[in-house]
């Protein structure tokens, strides 16, 4: 059976991609098509399809077919509001970084 802190690790290990975190932030707006997805991050069908893959296990992302085309949004709530803490979490530590910095300076 995998530990709490295993299964945490592998979740957290989708974040640690730019194109997953771009995949996430374009669905955080709303549901969105294959062939969309993939003008949008400028990548292949089949690396998009490599990322899709690891998101939908994960639970992070879900799909939905309408008519021939698959389209995919954000598969739990809470995944916005992780993307939201992150971003803020950075802004902090970047903003005392620079604060630090100054202060060092005087």
């Amino acid at each position: 059976m995998a530990s709490k802190y295993k299964n945490q690790s592998e979740f957290c290990k989708l974040f640690g991609h730019e194109k997953r975190l771009q995949i996430l932030q374009i669905l955080r707006t709303g549901e969105q098509q294959a062939g969309r997805l993939c003008e949008l991050l400028g990548v292949s069908p089949a690396n998009l399809s490599q990322h899709i893959s690891l998101l939908k296990r994960s639970g992070a992302i879900k799909d939905k077919r309408k008519g021939n085309n698959i389209y995919y949004e954000i598969g739990h709530e809470k995944i916005s509001e992780a993307i939201d803490i992150m971003e803020k979490v950075l802004q902090d530590i970047v903003s005392e970084k620079k604060q630090g910095l100054r202060e060092d300076d005087f």
